[in-house]
């Protein structure tokens, strides 16, 4: 019996400019077979990740159980049918905002190394400093950020109770 040739079914254009089509529309095979492959990597790695990792990634809840289940497959034909799933769905996703967010590079980590380099020059300048930041962050306790100044100055580091005391006035504005 012939076997029948593998046609390309799109729903949807084709917006990705990373994939050049040919005459028929679609994109070339050897493109397309690397995005797969990345897909699959992204994939693994994000099932590596534990469940609260995923959950903060900006990801659909559709993608995210198909991630969970991915992670906790035993059988490996099990597990090569759920990462086909996984791939797909994937497909859908912000591809460069997953990776942004596995690089660091979310609002949450830009804030805490905005605080760590307020904490640097607390400890570098002293009260002048402590004013400044109060005048940025009207909420913080002066007390209590130049409390844990004096008490990590010896070492030269910032503590994690000066860390504290700025996140809580950061987080109170």
């Amino acid at each position: 019996m012939p076997r029948k040739p593998f046609l390309w079914v799109k729903d949807e254009p084709d917006d990705d400019p990373g994939l050049e089509a040919d005459e028929g529309g679609r994109p070339e095979r050897s493109e397309h077979r690397a995005a797969m492959l990345a897909l699959k990597e992204l994939a693994n790695r994000l099932a590596d990740l534990t469940r609260g990792q995923r959950r903060s990634l900006p990801l659909a809840p559709d993608t995210l159980e198909a991630l969970d289940a991915l992670d906790a497959a035993d059988g490996r034909v099990e597990r090569r049918r759920l990462l086909m799933r996984a791939k797909l769905l994937l497909g859908r996703e912000d591809v460069p905002a997953i990776e942004a967010a596995l690089a660091g590079d979310t609002p949450a980590a830009a804030r805490e190394r905005e605080l760590q380099a307020w904490a640097a020059r607390i400890l570098r300048d002293g009260d002048a400093e402590i004013q400044q930041f109060v005048e940025v962050w009207p909420a913080a306790d002066r007390g209590a950020i130049r409390g844990a100044a004096r008490e990590c100055r010896a070492s030269g580091v910032p503590s994690a109770r000066l860390l504290r005391a700025l996140r809580d006035a950061v987080d109170a504005r």
